[in-house]
C-alpha cells in the first residue's frame, strides 16, 4: 500500500487521481487544501461520484473516504510533523498553478502563499522518498525551450528537498476527460486541449441560436496553414500512470504523452458532422472573402494546433534533449464521438433555454402589503443576490444564470404588477413614476424586511445599473458588492465614449412617442416591421456595410419575443417610452464621489460584441471607484446575462464569495 501526499487541487488531473485510488486501490490520500471551499466541493463530488461507481452502501462509501486525510491549515506545522512521522508518506505529488510555478523560479516564494506552503512542506517530511512535480502547458513559458523550463523549475526546487528524496517532473501531454469530472467539479479546469475543443463547439452553436440560417449564407472558410499533428491519451490513461510512476521512472525531466496521432483536418472534419456546419479548409494563405466568424474559427484552431505543448517531432527534439519521453499505450480516441458528445450536450439544453423565469423548479411568487409589487425568492444560500434588472424588459433573461446562482445564493428579484390592460405588458417595476429612486428604494426596503435580510449583493444588467448605484448609496449597510453587467450609462455627459446608435435611435423615436402618444400604434408597427426585416437581412453581416453588425451581438432567437415586446403594441410603446425618457434623465455623477461607492467591491462586466449600450462610457465611469474590478468577454453582447451564463456565473460566484483581490488572483493570475 502506498501513501500518496497531494497538494493543489486545480489541476485537471488532481481530482481524477483522488478519485481513481479511492476506487481502484487500497492506498491512502493525505491532502493538503488551505481553501475551506474547494474543500467542500470535494467531498460532495467524492461521495456523488463513488455512490454512481458503487452499490449504493453508506459504510462502503465511508471505508474509502476514510483512506483520505485532508490537513487544510494554511501551512504545515510541527503537528504535520509528528502526522508524517507516524504515518510515513511514500510519495509527494504537487499540482502547482503556473503562478506558484513562477514564485519558485524566480526565487520570491514569500509573494505567493501557495508556493510558500509547497516549501513549507518539504520541510516537514524527512523520510519522503519520492517528489512528483505535474505540469502542463499552463504551467509553463511556452515562448522558451521545455527543457530549459523544466530544468529551471527541477533546479529550484532540488535545494527545497529532504535530504534523500528523488524529484521526478512530469509534463502531460493533452488529455480528453472522459471521466466527467472537469464539468461536474467547478474549481477543476477542463484539459487545455477540451476547452479549446469546447470553444469552438460553442461558438458554432452560439451563431446557430442567433442566426439559425447565417451559416447558409456565410459557410465557415479557414486556413490550416502550418497545423502541426497533435497526440492525445484519456485522463484515465494518465492518473494510471502517475500512480505507478514512482515504481518505474527514474529522477529527472519525464515527458508523458499519447500514441494516437490525429490532424487538425480531421478534427475539423469531426466538429463539422457533428454540428452540421460545412467547414471549408484550405492549407494554403487566409481565404477570400472570409467572414468574422472564420476568422475566429481560424484563430482558435491555430491555437489549438500551435497551442499544443507537444507535437511529434518536438516529442522527438525533448527525447534527443535528455528527457525522458513515455508514450502511453495504444488506446482508441473517437473525436467524432467527442464531438458529437459536445454538441447533444448543448441540443439537450435547449428546452432549459426557452423555459420562462417563472418556471424554475421551486422558485417562490411572494406578495407584499403594497397591492402592486410583488417579488421571487429563489435558492437557500447564506448570501443573497438582488437583482436589478433593466427597465421594461422580462425576468425571462435570467432564468439560466439564476439557476445556476441559485446552488450557493439566496435569490431576490421584485417586480411591479403592470396596470395596463394589454397582452404581454412590458414591466413597470422600476421608471413608471417621476420618483423612481425613492419608489425603488422604498420597495427593497419592503421586501427585505419580510425576509428579514440585512445585507445583500446587488447584481444589475443594462438600465438597472444607475438604481443600483442609488441603493448602494442610500443603504450603505445592506449591500455589500455591486456587479454591473452590460450596463447602460445613456443620457450621461462628460465621460468618454459616447451613447451607442441603438441608445440615440430609440432616445429618437421614444421623445416622439411621449410627445405626441397618439403616434404609438403607427411607431409601434413600423418598429416591429424593422425588426422583422433586420432579422433576416444577411447583408448586415459584411464588414463596412451600413449598419453592419456582428452576429455574436445579436439576442438568440428563444429571446427575440423579449426584445420585441415593448414595440408589441401602443399601449407597450408608450409605457416603455415614459420609461426611457425617465431613465436618460437620471444623472448619477454626483453619486461616483460617494463614500460608499468608491469603497464597496464593484465589477463591471462587458462583452467585445456589445452594440446595444456604450462599454467605452462605463469603463470611464466606474474606472474613478477604488474597489473596482472590469472583465471584458470576447465575443459577448449584451445579453451575456443568458447567452453566456456559465462564464457569468464564474465569474460573480468567484467575486462576491472571495472578494475583489481573489477575483484579480484567480482571474488574471492564474
Amino acid at each position: 500500500m502506498t501513501h500518496f501526499i497531494l497538494a493543489g487541487l486545480e489541476q485537471q488531473l488532481s481530482v481524477p487521481f483522488v478519485i481513481r485510488e479511492l476506487i481502484h486501490s487500497e492506498n491512502r490520500i493525505t491532502l493538503f487544501e488551505k481553501n475551506k471551499r474547494i474543500v467542500d466541493a470535494l467531498w460532495r463530488h467524492l461521495r456523488t461520484t463513488l455512490a454512481a461507481h458503487h452499490t449504493p452502501n453508506g459504510k462502503q462509501i465511508d471505508d474509502m473516504l476514510e483512506r483520505l486525510h485532508v490537513l487544510d491549515s494554511p501551512l504545515p506545522s510541527n503537528a504535520h510533523s509528528e502526522y508524517f512521522h507516524t504515518n510515513k508518506p511514500d510519495v509527494l505529488i504537487l499540482f502547482p498553478t503556473k503562478k506558484q510555478i513562477s514564485a519558485l523560479i524566480n526565487s520570491s516564494i514569500q509573494s505567493d502563499a501557495g508556493a510558500m506552503q509547497m516549501a513549507s512542506i518539504f520541510s516537514h517530511m524527512d523520510t519522503i522518498d519520492y517528489v512528483h512535480v505535474t505540469l502542463d502547458k499552463n504551467n509553463i513559458s511556452m515562448t522558451e525551450s521545455i527543457s530549459d523550463n523544466m530544468n529551471e523549475i527541477k533546479n529550484s526546487i532540488l535545494p527545497l528537498l529532504p535530504k534523500n528524496a528523488s524529484l521526478r517532473l512530469f509534463l502531460f501531454d493533452n488529455c480528453i476527460d472522459e471521466t466527467g469530472v472537469s464539468s461536474t467539479f467547478s474549481n477543476l479546469d477542463m484539459p487545455s486541449f477540451q476547452t479549446e475543443l469546447n470553444d469552438v463547439v460553442r461558438l458554432l452553436r452560439d451563431v446557430r441560436y442567433r442566426s439559425n440560417q447565417y451559416f447558409d449564407r456565410y459557410p465557415p472558410r479557414i486556413s490550416i496553414k502550418d497545423c502541426h499533428e497533435f497526440r492525445l491519451m484519456t485522463t484515465t490513461k494518465a492518473v494510471e500512470f502517475l500512480a505507478e510512476a514512482h515504481l518505474g521512472t527514474a529522477p529527472g525531466c519525464q515527458i508523458v504523452c499519447g500514441q494516437q496521432v490525429n490532424t487538425i483536418t480531421k478534427l475539423i472534419d469531426c466538429i463539422a458532422m457533428a454540428t452540421n456546419v460545412a467547414i471549408q479548409t484550405t492549407s494554403t494563405g487566409v481565404p477570400t472573402n472570409q467572414d468574422h466568424i472564420s476568422r475566429i474559427l481560424s484563430d482558435k484552431f491555430c491555437t489549438i494546433s500551435h497551442g499544443l505543448p507537444l507535437d511529434t517531432t518536438l516529442i522527438e527534439t525533448l527525447r534527443s534533449e535528455g528527457a525522458q519521453v513515455h508514450e502511453i499505450l495504444p488506446e482508441s480516441i473517437d473525436l467524432r464521438a467527442i464531438c458529437s458528445q459536445m454538441a447533444t450536450s448543448y441540443k439537450n439544453e435547449e428546452h432549459l433555454r426557452q423555459r420562462k423565469f417563472v418556471e424554475l423548479p421551486g422558485l417562490e411568487k411572494k406578495s407584499t402589503h403594497k397591492e402592486s409589487l410583488q417579488y421571487f425568492s429563489y435558492g437557500t444560500g447564506s448570501e443573497t443576490i438582488l437583482i436589478v434588472n433593466a427597465f421594461g424588459l422580462s425576468l425571462d433573461f435570467w432564468q439560466m444564470l439564476i439557476s445556476l446562482l441559485g446552488n450557493k445564493f439566496k435569490i431576490i428579484a421584485i417586480e411591479k404588477i403592470p396596470a395596463i390592460n394589454c397582452i404581454n405588458p412590458v414591466s413597470q417595476t422600476y421608471y413608471s413614476v417621476d420618483n423612481y429612486a425613492v419608489d425603488y428604494i422604498s420597495d427593497i426596503s419592503t421586501v427585505m424586511a419580510m425576509e428579514g435580510i440585512d445585507h445583500c449583493h446587488v447584481l444589475s444588467w443594462c438600465g438597472g445599473a444607475k438604481l443600483a448605484m442609488e441603493l448602494t448609496c442610500a443603504a450603505p449597510a445592506m449591500v455589500k458588492s455591486l456587479t454591473l453587467v452590460t450596463p447602460s450609462f445613456a443620457g450621461m455627459e462628460g465621460f468618454a465614449g459616447s451613447d451607442s446608435s441603438y441608445e440615440k435611435n430609440l432616445h429618437t423615436m421614444c421623445k416622439l412617442v411621449n410627445k405626441m402618444p397618439k403616434t404609438a400604434g403607427s411607431m409601434a408597427s413600423n418598429m416591429m416591421a424593422i425588426m422583422e426585416k433586420s432579422s433576416k437581412d444577411f447583408d448586415r453581416f459584411i464588414p463596412g456595410n451600413k449598419d453592419s453588425v456582428d452576429v455574436l451581438g445579436l439576442v438568440d432567437d428563444y429571446h427575440l419575443p423579449l426584445v420585441y415586446q415593448p414595440f408589441s403594441s401602443a399601449e407597450n410603446l408608450i409605457e416603455f417610452s415614459n420609461q426611457l425618457i425617465r431613465f436618460r434623465s437620471h444623472d448619477v455623477t454626483k453619486l461616483l464621489q460617494n463614500t460608499t461607492l468608491k469603497s464597496i467591491p464593484i465589477m463591471l462586466m462587458t462583452g467585445t460584441a456589445d452594440a446595444t449600450t456604450s462599454s467605452d462610457k462605463a469603463k470611464d465611469i466606474c474606472k474613478s471607484l477604488n474597489h473596482f474590478a472590469e472583465f471584458e468577454l470576447p465575443g459577448g453582447s449584451h445579453y451575456i446575462v443568458h447567452q453566456n451564463y456559465e462564464m457569468v456565473c464564474e465569474l460573480i460566484e468567484e467575486f462576491m464569495m472571495n472578494g475583489i483581490e481573489n477575483f484579480f488572483t484567480k482571474i488574471y493570475s492564474t
